[in-house]
């Protein structure tokens, strides 16, 4: 099958998305020093720059209409794809917030021990 240009390249973002996540989440315990909050940084910008290139590869090749969901109240994929975004970008704030709490408890319980 030939592909348009455009088409070509939107496949290859796709899947060079995807070969990127897993490279990170095969050797992501090897990166000895590097702190949680990081990582899991990482991964949920990696996913989410492959659900983009997903979303893009969706309205170009019309893969909504051509396989919609079997069940109708799931949705299609694109609406899918936008709410696992929408939970994963709640769940990056939940998750920075924690750490940020995290290290201002952790600060100001370093201050108290200093003035005693």
């Amino acid at each position: 099958m030939d592909l348009a240009p455009d088409d070509a390249v939107a496949l290859s973002t796709f899947y060079d998305s995807l070969q990127s996540l897993n490279d990170f989440v095969k050797d992501w315990w090897a990166r000895e020093g590097q702190l949680p909050v990081n990582i899991f940084n990482s991964i949920l910008h990696s996913a989410d720059r492959s659900l983009e290139a997903a979303l893009v590869c969706i309205e170009r090749f019309d893969l909504d209409r051509q396989f919609p969901p079997h069940v109708a109240a799931l949705g299609d994929i694109s609406s899918r794809i936008k709410k696992s975004q929408s939970s994963a970008a709640r769940t990056a704030e939940v998750h920075i917030a924690r750490v940020e709490a995290k290290a201002k408890a952790e600060k100001t319980a370093a201050l108290g021990q200093r003035r005693r």
